[in-house]
């Protein structure tokens, strides 16, 4: 008691709770709590370190509370639990950090629904996956990038399709089942199955003509004979 009497009497405390408004203001809060503490060991009645000590709790609770926000996706009620903060203390990095995270993400989430309206799907992409690197529970975002990527599959399928149909008009078989084979990749459909089969079966009717043709034209009637047979079995199944 009278060691902290004489360290009362010299300034100590109030030395101590300069170093913790320094420590405060530098957004080390944890340090700057020891100091405040200290300093109400020397003299238990000091303001200025019970205030210190208000500030700080005030401040976490409001970044714990906007941090909750900000994991719910609730952006402009974290940014004004964020910007309470800066009004106890204008100095805090991690918190000015943290609201140009918060307004990039709403400015990119902006874009991204803009460029999605206009059918710029693989930008719009973009900013969303940008948004998640930012907050990677944003659910919204989430399902807009799913449904950007069931759209881009839908499409990529549709366009495989029409070439696969485009060169099985023009005899193009072999082409043909390429193109329906890269489509099945991007989904598996029973009518596109359905195609390949009818594709699988006129490569094996022309290669069984042109088998055909070869052993004619070499003499083997015979054995042409039964190729040609193969063909008109194959043509009426």
């Amino acid at each position: 008691m009278v060691f902290g009497f004489i360290k009362k009497l010299t300034g100590k405390d109030n030395d101590l709770v300069k170093k913790g408004d320094e420590l405060f203001y530098r957004g080390e809060y944890d340090k700057a709590l020891a100091k405040y503490n200290e300093t109400l060991m020397i003299n238990k009645d000091n303001g200025d370190a019970k205030r210190g000590i208000e500030k700080i709790k005030e401040i976490e609770n409001l970044k714990r509370r906007g941090y909750i926000l900000f994991i719910e996706c609730k952006y402009s009620d974290a940014l004004e639990r964020y910007e309470e903060v800066l009004k106890l203390n204008p100095n805090d990095k991690k918190v000015k950090g943290r609201i140009e995270d918060i307004n990039k993400i709403i400015m990119l989430k902006e874009e991204g629904n803009k460029l999605m309206s206009k059918k710029e799907y693989d930008k719009a992409l973009i900013k969303f996956e940008e948004v998640l690197k930012l907050n990677p529970n944003d659910l919204e975002v989430k399902n807009k990038i799913n449904e950007i990527n069931r759209i881009k599959t839908e499409k990529a399928f549709k366009y495989y399709v029409e070439l696969g149909d485009k060169e099985f008009k023009n005899n193009n078989y072999l082409k043909a089942k390429d193109y329906y084979n890269t489509a099945l990749a991007y989904k598996n459909d029973l009518k596109v199955k359905e195609k390949i089969k009818e594709v699988e079966k006129f490569i094996k009717i022309r290669t069984l003509k042109e088998e055909g043709k070869r052993l004619s034209n070499n003499g083997h009637y015979t054995n042409a004979l039964k190729k040609f047979e193969e063909v008109r079995s194959e043509e009426h199944t």
